[in-house]
């Protein structure tokens, strides 16, 4: 979602990690589903797309 979010805006990772204040490689990371962001740092990756960070807390699918 990051990564659709980005590239519609016209964005690149430098560009986006930028705004974020946050590294390129970190921003990779987050966009390629490796390592663990912080909240925080998701945070600052939405605030700087124009976006809102969003957490839902999952019910079990079978419910």
């Amino acid at each position: 979602m990051i990564r659709t979010r980005r590239l519609a805006l016209g964005l690149t990772q430098d560009e986006e990690a930028q705004r974020a204040q946050i590294s390129w490689l970190a921003l990779s990371r987050i966009e390629g589903g490796g390592g663990v962001p912080t909240l925080a740092m998701l945070e600052r990756v939405a605030r700087a797309m124009g976006t809102t960070l969003t957490i839902t807390v999952g019910q079990d699918a079978a419910a």
